[in-house]
């Protein structure tokens, strides 16, 4: 009598979950699709993607609420969040194609400063 109540609740609960699983579904697929789509140029991973737009957002309208209490950090807000938003929309970050850049010009000059492999040269 209690299994046949508990196999009644549960066939209840899959009954109920499984269409609201599958618009959760629906709706993640939809994000994914729209909001971060797949970008060639992109030197920023999805996961930073997601983190920028959250943080961005976040950063973004502290600065608009506090625009008139203090202008001069609720601007400098503005802007950070502004910044955050775009990298994370757009998956480009000049930042780091800065940086990366910047990575493989040392990586070359170390190269350059040690033409040969070090198992050509003989041990004495």
């Amino acid at each position: 009598m209690i299994t046949d109540d508990i196999k009644k609740a549960t066939d209840t609960v899959k009954e109920t979950l499984t269409p609201i699983n599958e618009e959760f579904k629906k709706v993640t697929d939809t994000i994914k699709n729209t909001l971060l789509p797949e970008n060639p140029n992109a030197n920023v991973g999805k996961t930073d993607r997601i983190i920028s737009v959250g943080t961005g957002a976040y950063i973004f309208f502290k600065g608009v609420t506090n625009l008139f209490s203090s202008p001069i950090l609720a601007l400098t807000e503005v802007g950070v969040g502004a910044a955050l938003l775009h990298r994370g929309i757009t998956g480009n970050c000049e930042i780091k194609k800065i940086v990366d850049s910047a990575d493989d010009a040392d990586e070359m000059a170390v190269s350059n400063a040690y033409p040969y492999p070090s198992d050509s040269v003989s041990q004495l």
